[in-house]
């Protein structure tokens, strides 16, 4: 461990390796910001340390949700409804507004970064495109830390200054920027069972609320059909093809052992 800490200067501070800090990352290398990324573990891993849940794969193809609303008006405020009805009232009608207006804009920006979605191989939730990205960040001039974990926000006169971390090897990191995104994911590690990655441990939760952000939905958590061996990979509920053929170290299926009589693999998901 050296006791010499290593000063990075930059403009924006993105730390997390999920489908949030890909997307901002995207967005800087646009705008030509000298920009550096910061991932607890291997960036591109699969449902791994520093990959976080976002970046979990399956094996066979799948269609996001991205993909499914069309443009038309009457459509995105089927949508909305949709939303709205699923929280039962306890969600944020602006913030979902927000969500379904921006879908046309997504949608434009996925085809013009040639995001694909419908490709062979471990693709689903958003690996597509941290795939798609990946090669992009891992050439100069950007500047991507791995296996670097942020301990904590600066803050000066009310306002972020900066962060500090440490790396595997006991190596101490300072990062001078005025703008650092918060994109380590959720918290699911709090709770004793839960289906994420082992990375999802709450960090920007917790170095915010030092930092005086106030927390808000901390209650509201997301539950989906997981594998927990060899890695921690989330499958939404209609990636059939992949779910009904899941199997134990034995071979046999295991989603249909648990279903009662008379229901089948389809009427579950």
């Amino acid at each position: 461990m050296s006791n010499e800490i290593n000063i990075i200067a930059c403009e924006v501070l993105v730390i997390g390796g999920g489908l949030a800090a890909a997307a901002a990352m995207k967005y800087a290398l646009e705008k030509n910001i000298n920009v550096c990324q910061v991932v607890k573990g291997s960036y591109g891993s699969i449902g791994r340390r520093g990959a976080g849940a976002s970046s979990c794969g399956a094996s066979e193809t799948g269609k996001p949700r991205l993909t499914r609303p069309s443009v038309a008006t009457e459509e995105l405020d089927s949508l909305l409804q949709m939303i709205i009805q699923a929280g039962l009232g306890m969600a944020d009608r602006k913030l979902a507004s927000a969500l379904v207006e921006d879908f046309p804009k997504i949608q434009r920006h996925l085809k013009k970064w040639d995001i694909k979605f419908d490709m062979k191989g471990p693709h689903h939730l958003g690996y597509p495109f941290i795939h798609a990205i990946e090669p992009e960040i891992r050439v100069p001039p950007i500047r991507l830390f791995e296996h670097l974990m942020i301990t904590d926000l600066l803050t000066k006169n009310g306002r972020c200054a900066g962060a500090v971390g440490i790396s595997e090897n006991g190596e101490i990191y300072l990062y001078k920027t005025p703008t650092v995104i918060l994109a380590t994911g959720g918290d699911a590690q709090l709770f004793k069972h839960n289906v994420h990655p082992g990375c999802v441990t709450g960090d920007g939760y917790a170095m915010g609320f030092r930092a005086s952000a106030e927390l808000m939905n901390m209650e509201f958590m997301q539950i989906f059909f997981c594998t927990v061996y060899p890695s921690r990979n989330l499958f939404h509920a209609w990636h059939k093809d992949v779910l009904s053929d899941i199997r134990n170290k034995e071979g046999d299926l295991i989603l249909a052992g648990y279903l009662p009589p008379g229901i089948s693999v389809n009427q579950c998901l």
